[in-house]
């Protein structure tokens, strides 16, 4: 997903001092990517630094080798260049996938329909063509055509059909799910509390030495002025936030969103500033985020009872500075 920068999040490690932590950080997904491990008063760091350099390695292979539109060794890479190919021909190219990329899109494919298509993964088909220069109309009604409710299909265990013509990009959700992956294997490796954050996209889970791990949701307008203050603890939690306040395309002199809204086929215009979703895991966090973000701050406000419905945690921020929070983000978070 396209994120607000990495201050958007600031994770309060501090506590009393006979608490332990490992901690590792790399740069992975163009973004700052740490873990942090609380290991109590016997730490193992040697036993720890060796299955977090796993988890990286986990974490790497997935974003070269799955999910990078750039790589030519990717599997999403492969797909589109097949998709571009087969562009004039009429229908669906059909695809075998591995396991990771089946789930992402399926679970993409659910969170397109609980947002009403404002989260679509063929949106990279009007994307591309808003890097450089403003298209034309025609220019978008026809890449249109090749995005939305019809365009990807999956067939379980492993197949997906996708239209021809369209393109494919997986990064409002991809992240999420490669930084599930890698809690995943702290997890299967007895490493049950620990906090990972990949640049805004946190998974965290247990406590830090007894103590809530505590996440400060900042204000984009201010300083990195604290707006919400989010503690959790004995709980797997994600906690993933959106925004484009810092990050815009530039085209003419005039600076437009960097996050499309695929149901208009322009730059996302939006009066929302951040939006930060709490969720059970960091996929949905990351593709929930992204949908409700193009969604606006009124509409989101409105739905509250429904994002509780969905078990989501929800803190809006708007461009003048009003802040709005759930219910089931309140359980967590106070502003």
């Amino acid at each position: 997903m396209n994120k607000i920068l990495y201050s958007a999040f600031m994770v309060l490690l501090m506590s009393c001092s006979k608490n332990r932590e490992y901690k590792s950080e790399q740069l992975h997904l163009g973004t700052s990517f740490s873990i942090t491990v609380s290991t109590g008063k016997k730490p193992e760091h040697k036993k720890i630094k060796a299955i977090a350099e796993r988890a990286f390695e986990k974490v790497v292979y997935r974003e070269k080798k799955i999910f990078s539109v750039y790589s030519r060794d990717s599997e999403l890479f492969n797909i589109n260049g097949k998709l571009k190919k087969n562009s004039l021909l009429k229908g669906y190219s059909e695809f075998t996938v591995s396991r990771d990329l089946f789930h992402v899109i399926d679970r993409a494919l659910y969170v397109s329909e609980k947002t009403g298509w404002t989260f679509d993964v063929t949106y990279k088909s009007i994307a591309d063509l808003w890097k450089t220069k403003i298209p034309s109309p025609a220019e978008i009604e026809n890449a249109m055509k090749k995005t939305g409710r019809e365009a990807v299909k999956t067939i379980p265990p492993d197949r997906v059909l996708i239209r021809n013509g369209a393109s494919v990009g997986l990064g409002g959700i991809a992240k999420g799910y490669i930084v599930d992956g890698a809690a995943g294997f702290l997890k299967e490796n007895g490493l049950n509390d620990y906090i990972i954050n990949a640049g805004g996209d946190i998974a965290l889970s247990g406590s830090k030495g007894g103590e809530p791990w505590t996440v400060s949701v900042l204000d984009p307008l201010t300083s990195g002025r604290a707006k919400c203050i989010c503690r959790f603890s004995g709980k797997t939690v994600s906690v993933v936030t959106s925004g484009s306040y810092y990050r815009f395309t530039t085209i003419n002199g005039k600076k437009y969103s960097h996050i499309i809204d695929p149901v208009k086929g322009i730059p996302t215009e939006t009066d929302i500033a951040s939006i930060t979703v709490i969720s059970k895991n960091t996929l949905l966090a990351d593709a929930f985020a992204t949908g409700f973000y193009i969604w606006g701050f009124d509409k989101v406000k409105d739905n509250f009872d429904y994002l509780d419905k969905l078990e989501l945690g929800v803190i809006i921020i708007s461009k003048n500075g009003d802040t709005a929070i759930n219910g089931t983000a309140r359980y967590y978070c106070e502003v």
